[in-house]
């Protein structure tokens, strides 16, 4: 059953988190973004293939107790 939306977490998410991740990507200069952008490209991909491992995991043993 999915949840109701809730309109103050929408609020925040749409209107006040852009401005926020620019003033803080404003006061970072260009070469420590371009020092960071590997490291943050290798967690991206940690975390999805994270996810995607969790979620086969859950399905193994989801389909083990239930079937």
């Amino acid at each position: 059953m999915p949840e109701a939306p809730v309109p103050v977490h929408d609020d925040a998410f749409s209107i006040l988190d852009p401005p926020a991740i620019f003033r803080l990507l404003l006061g970072a200069g260009l070469r420590t973004v371009a020092k960071a952008g590997p490291a943050t490209l290798i967690g991206s991909l940690g975390t999805a293939l994270g996810t995607f491992v969790g979620v086969w995991v859950a399905g193994v043993v989801l389909s083990a107790l239930l079937g």
